[in-house]
């Protein structure tokens, strides 16, 4: 059969990739002739245009082997511009006169077929694909193959972050070619992980590490007096009011079953924080670190720990509705509305900054001459037990 016929443009030739194939019941040793015509029709003889003789050709039984001809006789321009199709003669016999091994193969194929040039921008026969340059990592490469997540080569424009030839999970590489990290829900014991669920927190069973925690490891320590956290969850200011702050911290609390009864630390126009809570012992932060040993250690201007854990233990940097100073006083500088009572959201108020232990852990400004938040803006609350 013609494997593949095509121009060769370079050298102004034809070219024929011819396959035999025994399949006779003895091995095959002859001469191979191949004859090119050329014409508007099947109909045979056409006129003739070229041949070539392949001497000694040994196919075994059941084998094949292959020649290409291309030589000076086969040119296109031979041929008139109308020619559609070429058909070629393919005749063999064995160089002993005495057997009957002969054959004949008749095929065509169309006058008009080139040689494929990939990087054209039209798909020929053999290609896969043809985007019209020789680049890869666009979805087709430079020889004109597609590309997919899978195939070993990491195609960035496509959204590929990685891509390690195979569509396995816990390689570090996902099937669709996206990085496997400690943290993803996936467990990838090649990379040696132990657990993986779907975070990066520690206490819960599984570190940050994906290492399996037991109930001895790295235990937080337990005291018996108040707890305060800052909220995971971030708000107006207008709260609707001091008592919408408190219901607030308790649904929080409630929602991590820390128990217990729970405040906001938060003044209004008309009341001082530290009036309005009950700090009887020492305070410390989720995390089990001393945060003050009394009330009067809190509102001394500073704090021994940052309040920057939230009610589920996990660190959280944010602003955090105050409306105190660092006595724990309202704020009654003239321009600080305590967000009408935190009924409103026009006007500012004091905040404090949960990575802070200076005074800033409470107000920001202090006795300053600025508020330091819009009260249209968002932040977190300071929740303490009771």
């Amino acid at each position: 059969e013609i494997e593949r016929a095509y121009y060769d443009s370079t050298h102004d030739q034809l070219v024929f990739h011819v396959i035999v194939q025994n399949i006779g019941t003895a091995d095959f040793t002859g001469d191979l002739k191949v004859t090119v015509f050329g014409g508007k029709t099947e109909s045979y003889p056409t006129p003739f245009i070229g041949s070539e003789i392949f001497k000694n050709v040994s196919v075994q039984v059941g084998k094949t082997t292959s020649r290409s001809l291309r030589n000076e006789y086969i040119l296109p321009k031979t041929m008139d511009a109308d020619d559609s199709f070429l058909v070629v003669a393919l005749t063999g016999d064995t160089n002993d006169p005495t057997d009957n091994n002969e054959f004949k193969l008749d095929a065509s194929f169309p006058a008009t077929q080139q040689e494929p040039v990939c990087g054209n921008g039209a798909q020929e026969d053999g290609e896969e694909c043809d985007d019209g340059n020789t680049v890869s990592g666009d979805g087709c490469t430079l020889h004109c193959k597609k590309e997919y997540c899978g195939d070993g080569t990491k195609q960035t424009s496509l959204g590929e972050e990685c891509d390690d030839g195979n569509s396995e999970d816990g390689d570090g590489c996902k099937p669709t070619c996206r990085m496997e990290y400690c943290g993803d829900g996936t467990l990838q014991e090649k990379l040696g992980e132990k657990c993986d669920d779907g975070n990066a927190h520690d206490g819960d069973g599984c570190s940050s590490a994906c290492i399996v925690e037991t109930a001895d490891e790295d235990p937080k320590p337990e005291h018996s007096g108040h707890r305060v956290f800052i909220t995971s969850m971030r708000m107006y200011g207008n709260i609707g009011g001091i008592a919408s702050a408190d219901s607030n911290c308790q649904y929080w609390a409630d929602a991590a079953n820390l128990g217990g009864s729970w405040k906001a630390i938060i003044s209004d126009t008309k009341t001082n924080a530290k009036s309005r809570l009950s700090i009887t012992k020492p305070i410390y932060n989720m995390n089990g670190n001393l945060v003050a040993s009394s009330a009067s250690d809190l509102w001394d201007g500073s704090i021994s720990s940052k309040i920057d854990y939230n009610e589920n233990g996990v660190r959280h940097v944010d602003l955090v509705w105050t409306g105190t100073r660092s006595d724990g006083t309202r704020d009654a500088r003239q321009f600080a509305t305590q967000c009408s009572d935190w009924k409103g959201d026009s006007g500012g108020v004091e905040t404090g900054r949960s990575d802070r232990t200076d005074h800033g852990w409470v107000a920001i400004y202090d006795t300053g001459s600025q508020a330091s938040n819009a009260c249209s803006g968002f932040a977190s609350l300071y929740c303490i037990s009771q």
